[in-house]
Formats: C-alpha cells, sequence, structure tokens
C-alpha cells in the first residue's frame, strides 16, 4: 500500500527560517552585551589600577621627601610641610593629589625615634574615581587609598653600589705639619680653579685675587700678604699698603723698629704667627680647616691634601679591586661624575669593615685633572667618600670605618694644571642610598663621636604589611 508523502509548504519553511534567524539575533545581541560588559569592566579595573599606580607613586616620593627632612637639623620640624608639597606636584587620574573639596585626601603621620631611627613618615592619600560600568548597576564611583611610608635612618653600615667616589679620606690624618707642609706650604707651586691660591709663612694663609703688597712670596699667579702688612725685598716692613684685598686673617706682625705716621720701619727682620693654626683663609675669603677630619664638624669647610705621601690625608682607592689600571680608575671617575653612563655595580657595594685598596701614585691626581672633570666634580652637589684611618703612607688596605657626604667648593692644582693637589669642600650631613646600621666601634671615643656626627642617614621605603 502507497503512503502518501507529506511535503511542507514554503510557508512553515519560511516560518522556521524566520524563528532561527530570531534566535541567532537574540544570542548575537547577548553574546554582544557580554563583550560590551567584560569590555566596560576591564575600562574600569585597568582605570582603577592606573590611578592606583599614580597614586602610590605621588605617596611613596612624598613619604621619602619627608624622611629626608628628617635628616636635616634646619628642616626636621618641616617633614610633614615637604611631604604635602611633594605630593601636590604629582598628578593622579589627571589632578593633583592633594586635598581638596572633591573627596581627595592627603594625610602625613610623622613618628620620631626608634632604634637607630630619626623618624618615620607615613602619607595616606585617597583620590575618588568614576567608573563607566559602575555607573550602570549602581556604583559609579570608588575611592582609590594607597599608604606610603619611609623612615630616616640616624646612621648607615653599608652603601649601595655605584655611591661613592673613589676617593678615601682618613678620620686622623693631618693635611698640614707644623713645618709648614701641605695646603699652606710656601713650597706649594699652585693654582686653583676658581682664583689663585697664594700662601705666607707660617700657619695661616692670606689670599687674594692677584698682587698684594711689593715684598716676596709669590706662589703661582699671586703673591702673599702677612695680614694688612706687605713684607719687602730688604727684610724691612714696607707701607703696608699692597694692591690686592687684604682680608682679614689671624696673622700678627712684629717688628723691631719706630712706626712714624703709619708707617713702620724695621731695621731688623719681620716675623709672622698665627694665633690659629688650624685654618686657612682661601681666595673666597673664607676659613677652610685643616684639622683632623675627627675634629671637624658638619657645615665645616675641610681640606682633603692628596699631593704628598708625608702629609696628605686623602688617597684614590679601586675598592675592592685589586690592581687597578688607570684606564678603570678614569671611567670610574667619568661615571661617578655623571660624564659617562653608568655601569652595574663598576663601583661595588661595601659595608663598613671591607678592607679597601688604596691607590699609590699620581694616576688618580692626574685623572681628576683632565678634561672637563674638575668643573664636574665641583657642579655636583653632593660627593660621597669612603673614611679609613691612619697615616701616610697609603699604599696599602684599609678598612672602611665610615663614609662622608661633602660638597667641593674649590680644586688646586699644580702650577701646571696637569695635577690635583687640593681639593676643598664642605662637610655635610645628607641621606645616602645604602642599609641602616650601627657604626661598629673603633676603638677611639673621639673618632666614634665624629662618625656618629657627620655619617650619612639612610632614607627608605618600608612595606606597608
Amino acid at each position: 500500500m502507497n503512503k502518501a508523502i507529506k511535503l511542507k509548504s514554503p510557508r512553515g519553511r519560511r516560518d522556521q527560517r524566520n524563528m532561527s534567524g530570531s534566535a541567532a539575533a537574540v544570542i548575537a545581541s547577548v553574546f554582544l552585551l557580554g563583550i560590551l560588559a567584560v569590555g566596560a569592566i576591564a575600562t574600569d579595573v585597568t582605570h582603577n589600577v592606573s590611578v592606583r599606580t599614580e597614586l602610590q607613586t605621588a605617596t611613596d616620593a612624598a613619604a621619602l621627601a619627608g624622611a629626608r627632612a628628617l635628616t636635616d637639623p634646619d628642616t626636621q620640624g618641616a617633614a610633614s610641610y615637604y611631604a604635602t608639597q611633594t605630593a601636590a606636584q604629582n598628578k593622579a587620574d589627571g589632578s593633583l593629589v592633594a586635598t581638596d573639596g572633591n573627596g581627595s585626601t592627603v594625610d602625613v603621620d610623622v613618628e620620631m625615634g626608634g632604634e637607630n631611627t630619626i623618624g618615620i613618615v607615613t602619607v595616606t592619600a585617597n583620590k575618588p574615581i568614576s567608573n563607566w560600568l559602575g555607573s550602570l548597576i549602581g556604583h559609579p564611583t570608588d575611592t582609590i587609598t594607597t599608604v606610603s611610608r619611609a623612615e630616616a635612618s640616624q646612621t648607615t653600615f653599608q652603601v649601595n653600589s655605584n655611591v661613592l667616589f673613589p676617593l678615601a679620606v682618613s678620620i686622623d690624618a693631618v693635611p698640614f705639619d707644623g713645618n709648614g707642609n701641605g695646603p699652606s706650604s710656601p713650597s706649594n707651586d699652585s693654582n686653583t680653579t676658581g682664583g689663585t691660591t697664594t700662601t705666607t709663612t707660617g700657619t695661616t694663609t692670606t689670599a687674594d685675587s692677584g698682587n698684594n703688597g711689593n715684598g716676596k712670596g709669590n706662589n703661582g699667579g699671586g703673591s702673599s700678604s702677612s695680614g694688612t702688612t706687605s713684607t719687602a725685598d730688604s727684610g724691612s716692613n714696607g707701607n703696608g699698603k699692597g694692591n690686592g684685598k687684604s682680608p682679614s686673617t689671624s696673622t700678627t706682625t712684629t717688628t723691631s723698629g719706630t712706626t712714624t705716621s703709619g708707617t713702620t720701619t724695621n731695621t731688623g727682620s719681620t716675623s709672622t704667627t698665627s694665633t690659629s693654626a688650624s685654618t686657612t683663609t682661601t681666595p673666597s675669603g673664607t676659613t677652610v680647616s685643616t684639622k683632623a677630619l675627627k675634629d671637624t664638624n658638619v657645615g665645616d669647610k675641610f681640606y682633603i691634601y692628596i699631593n704628598s705621601q708625608q702629609v696628605k690625608n686623602g688617597a684614590f682607592t679601586s675598592f675592592t679591586k685589586p690592581n687597578p689600571n688607570a684606564n678603570w680608575l678614569n671611567d670610574v671617575i667619568d661615571q661617578q661624575l655623571g660624564l659617562a653612563a653608568p655601569v652595574p655595580n663598576m663601583v661595588p657595594s661595601v659595608k663598613i669593615g671591607d678592607p679597601i685598596s688604596l691607590i699609590n701614585g699620581v694616576a688618580g691626581q692626574k685623572s681628576l685633572a683632565e678634561g672637563d672633570r674638575l668643573q664636574a666634580l665641583q657642579d655636583k652637589p653632593i660627593i660621597y667618600l669612603p673614611v679609613m684611618s691612619g697615616t701616610p703612607p697609603f699604599n696599602q688596605e684599609r678598612p672602611i670605618i665610615g663614609w662622608i657626604a661633602v660638597k667641593v667648593d674649590n680644586v688646586v692644582t699644580n702650577q701646571s694644571g696637569g695635577v690635583v693637589e687640593t681639593v676643598e669642600v664642605t662637610l655635610l650631613k645628607a641621606p645616602i642610598l645604602g642599609r641602616k646600621g650601627d657604626i661598629p666601634p673603633t676603638g677611639d671615643a673621639s673618632w666614634d663621636t665624629a662618625l656618629q656626627n657627620f655619617s650619612p642617614s639612610t632614607v627608605r621605603l618600608l612595606s606597608n604589611m
């Protein structure tokens, strides 16, 4: 028996296709909405992370600025101010990180004291942000909060790599002796990068910017004067006038003669003595300490004398690198003065107690006098130097006992300008990149006190956990 075959009508097939098409459209719409939702969520999350990163950077910088302020007695009381001002110099979500009337806040807390700690600065910032998807589900804004903590330490036990300049200074060697040898010696023909260095007999130097007086004492490009009275060639006192400046010094002139109308007539000899055997007057008219580093205070001018093996108080160092060549020293000096790109770990990280090799000879003195290095040395706001102990000769290893931060004010070279003889610096109290820690006792109470006083402090970010 034949079965009838039922055929679908064209209309039925069209209805089925229409239903299938409608379902596909719904699925596509849902899928598209899902993609848009995921994209919106991703946009909100990305925005959130971006603002949090910007805000964290701002609070980190603010906390470090506040901690640095704690290291300086002159700014210690203003640590909160420096932190707040630094935060306000940064932006997050396109606006400054500062307390305003739109919900953004910056709070600073300063906690003083602690073990080998000057204080801890905590900066907390809040920043409201708008959400794209959140506004569709009743959550239009979020508040991003970041907290940063920075510590300022009293003393530093270890210094990071590429921080120290390769010139070590002795804590107890004196850059001058009682016979007039040293940076203020009449035998040293010397010039300075900022003027003319001149000398007198005795232990106090008077320097001027040109010719001063009619007598002897020519040294380099200038001449010397004992106070306001000039020494004449014949051994008698001249009129005491002089053509150059005559700064105030601690010298006194004694004569064996009579004085008429302000002019001293001498039939014998003139002697110059010093009322202070520990200072010398520079071309700028400032008084520089020629005492040992242990007797120098923060803020004092200080001489680092590297010319003579007998009375020097500084020496170039290769740190832990044995037998360096001149090229290595040139490269390190250029790197530390910003004249060459830094090479990782060229200057090693060192800690107190580590032995460092001292470089004998004039390689470092010649290197420092070449090219743009003298100017670059004086342009650096801070130079960090390792501290050793003992007296010359400096031709062997010495252990590091501490560090100092200095600002180079002047550099003295020999007459030809080819060798650096003296570096005139100001002793600073400044933070250094390193690890905090107590300075081990040296066995000398005066050294320990000095190291505590001028040791660079350490500023570092702390974990918020």
